[in-house]
């Protein structure tokens, strides 16, 4: 190949990496901020209807995680 074909090549390969690497990022940022307006607004529980669990120690790292 001559260089001119070579720096062609050379300049789509980086074209196509940048703009994978931008959409890559946008659709997570896009997925991110639909995964948290959907965490805000859903309640699990409320002091009505939590679960109650025993107090044994096996089970206090599953309490502590529903505080």
């Amino acid at each position: 190949m001559k260089k001119k074909e070579l720096l062609y090549v050379f300049i789509g390969t980086i074209l196509i990496v940048v703009s994978s690497i931008v959409l890559f990022y946008g659709l997570n940022k896009l997925v991110d901020d639909n995964r948290k307006e959907t965490i805000t607004n859903d309640i699990l529980f409320t002091k009505e209807t939590i679960p109650r669990v025993d107090a044994s120690l096996a089970t206090q790292p599953l309490v502590d995680a529903f505080v």
